[in-house]
């Protein structure tokens, strides 16, 4: 007998439920400091008092629903039989208890019936939003000329319902991600890193009912944030979103509708224009800055998050921070995806003398779970009392221009998941603590130099977690056969970047002589040759690379780690500046075969000067390629014009 499957459909019900039910809402116990309104009573009575237009405005949206099921209706009758033989095989299976493979391949049937069926819909009739729509624009705006404005009332009470509807089918834990929204000015861009670091701080990801999930809090946070666009409460800011979503915005109508819910739950406080406000003293746990400072925040002990909207000048004092007590995200730093936006702490002269530090006090907010300072100037270090946080799990000083000590006490930060030190170019030690950070996932922003006492990769073996680590480096012949070897223990590796910066071609051969561009020449007549010696080593990147992005590599010749052969798993490849001259076209294996990225789908490919390579030679190499990113490179011959390129939609070929 099969074994049942763990989430298999219920035994009871009819067939019929299967067809007219999609889903069902997931219900739980999930509970929050911010208290989530629940919708209203729709047991009440129609108001007998409603008014002739809004009856008769009614009336027309209920017929053309019955319109549209009646079609519907007979749109199924004709897929009965198909419908008929799944619903069979759903109750042999249910009868059976069938295994999990049997219900998946009954899934997939469901998935193409459903798709069929849509189909149909769209050739025989127009969506039923769009009929909504249609008629909420021609019949509600001409119910009565003389009563345009009543009319208008009665269309803006329509969408409202209509969102709210919508508003109340999300799970607990999404609404509360989607009234984060709400803090933001209008008609601005969102960087997801943000959102999804925010919503993990405040414990919304990952949600209660799925704590102690494998998933990490970081995918869940992935999942709501897509499930927020898929269902049009935020906007990709992208041309192709099958390449991935990193910044968003909201649709005003959308942000009048999220910050009204956000002003019901007292999610954060709000002036008459609707825009998020400083925290005065209010039932909100939620408190922002904007250009007023912490001082007018009145109770700092029942914060639970604070926010910086748009200060640009950031006055510390101590015995501010020993009162956050309950604070779990300090969002300091600069959200705006512009890196021209300014912020700074106040002038430290005065602290310098007193050797005091910006961030003293920090130590007190002992329930701190997400910190960023992203972007903030004269922070020369972090205090050595931020051991204290226990709780922190993200820590982000990205982009902190001045930042040139980190203390070695970060090791006492056991919980931290993820630490964001990128563009911090000032950093150039990193302190040996880095190697006790036992759960750390994402370590972007390490450096690897010549500095003594610096924190190395080989110190790092002991993260087993860690997925994504990006690296800044000045060493010309980095990745040493020492350093691949040390990227190869980390068996949960998945996305890589490596950026060379100034100081990576450091020898004077290198320097644009003579002798340079004769000894380009010779490197470019004996490519060949070239492939075959560097293929000799064993030393190479981790198998199980998904993603490898490469910034200023400082060589001509492509290196032997940089091939597929060894990283077969790899789905991204981007490359950005430098003196790549060549992707490996030009090697010659024994078999005499050229090597090529048969799982590559995604190729990013900008202002690289020498790279040289006709669009056949590049369909060779990447046979399976779906997207290809070119930006001035100017040696790339026969190849569409600059831009992001689906391949499956390209009509391009070279010329015969």
């Amino acid at each position: 007998m099969a074994s049942s499957p763990p989430d298999g459909p219920s035994s009871s019900g009819s067939c019929n439920e299967i067809v007219l039910i999609e889903d069902t809402n997931h219900t739980s116990s999930f509970s929050n400091t911010t208290q989530i309104d629940e919708p209203p009573n729709t047991t009440t009575t129609t108001t007998i008092n409603r008014s002739h237009s809004v009856a008769e405005a009614l009336s027309k949206l209920i017929k053309a629903d019955l319109n549209s099921i009646a079609t519907a209706s007979k749109r199924i009758t004709k897929y009965g039989h198909k419908i008929k033989l799944v619903c069979e095989r759903f109750k042999n299976l249910e009868e059976a208890r069938g295994s999990a493979d049997e219900y998946r391949e009954l899934k997939k049937m469901v998935k193409k019936l459903k798709k069929q069926i849509s189909s149909s819909r769209h050739k025989d009739e127009p969506d039923e939003s769009d009929a909504a729509l249609h008629l909420r624009s021609n019949d509600l705006a001409n119910i009565n000329g003389a009563n345009a404005s009543k009319n208008e009332a009665i269309e803006q009470r329509l969408d409202f319902e209509q969102f709210e509807t919508r508003y109340y089918g999300l799970e607990e834990e999404l609404r509360l991600c989607l009234l984060c929204f709400s803090v933001f000015p209008e008609n601005v861009e969102i960087n997801k890193r943000v959102m999804i670091y925010w919503w993990i701080g405040e414990g919304f990801a990952p949600p209660l009912y799925r704590r102690g999930s494998r998933k990490t809090p970081e995918q869940f946070a992935n999942e709501f944030f897509d499930k927020l666009i898929e269902l049009g409460f935020i906007e990709p800011v992208c041309k192709y979103p099958r390449l991935g979503v990193n910044i968003c915005k909201m649709n005003p109508f959308v942000r009048s509708m999220v910050i009204e819910f956000a002003k019901r739950t007292n999610f954060f406080n709000f002036d008459d224009e609707s825009n998020a406000e400083e925290y005065y003293y209010s039932h909100s746990l939620r408190a922002c800055l904007k250009r007023g400072g912490l001082t007018k925040i009145q109770d700092l002990g029942t914060l639970h998050a604070l926010f910086n909207v748009d200060e640009t000048i950031l006055a510390f004092k101590p015995e501010w921070f020993s009162k956050m007590k309950n604070v779990k995200v300090l969002y300091l730093g600069r959200w705006q995806t512009s890196p021209t936006h300014h912020i700074e702490v106040e002038d430290i002269t005065a602290m310098k003398k007193r050797n005091a530090n910006v961030l003293d006090g920090l130590e007190n907010v002992t329930q701190l779970q997400f910190l960023s300072l992203q972007g903030i100037s004269r922070v020369t270090e972090l205090p050595r009392s931020i051991s204290k946080l226990k709780n922190l799990t993200i820590l982000d000083i990205r982009a902190c221009h001045n930042l040139q000590v980190i203390p070695n006490q970060i090791r006492w930060l056991k919980n931290l998941t993820h630490l964001d030190m990128s563009e911090c170019y000032l950093l150039d030690l990193m302190p040996k603590g880095l190697a006790s950070l036992s759960k750390l996932e994402v370590l972007s922003g390490f450096v690897v130099g010549d500095s003594r006492g610096s924190c190395t990769l080989d110190d790092l073996w002991k993260l087993p977690k860690l997925r994504k680590l990006s690296v800044h480096t000045g060493v010309n012949s980095f990745p040493s056969d020492t350093d691949l070897r040390a990227l190869n223990k980390f068996k949960a590796l998945t996305k890589l970047t490596i950026a060379w910066g100034r100081g990576s071609l450091n020898t004077a051969a290198e320097q644009g002589t003579a002798a340079t561009k004769k000894l380009d020449l010779k490197i470019a007549l004996s490519r060949k040759f070239a492939f075959k010696r560097a293929y000799v080593s064993n030393a190479e990147l981790p198998s199980g690379l998904i993603k490898l992005d490469l910034q200023c590599f400082p060589r001509m010749i492509t290196p032997s780690w940089l091939r597929p052969l060894t990283l077969k798993n790899l789905k991204k490849l981007y490359i950005r500046g430098g003196k790549f001259s060549d992707l490996g076209q030009f090697q010659e294996l024994d078999n005499e075969e050229k090597d090529k990225w048969e799982e590559v789908k995604e190729l990013r490919l900008k202002y690289l000067n020498d790279l040289e390579m006709d669009w056949s030679e590049l369909q060779t190499l990447f046979p399976n390629l779906n997207y290809l990113e070119k930006i001035k490179c100017p040696k790339l011959t026969d190849f569409p014009p600059d831009g992001i390129i689906d391949t499956h939609d390209l009509f391009f070929s070279p010329p015969a």
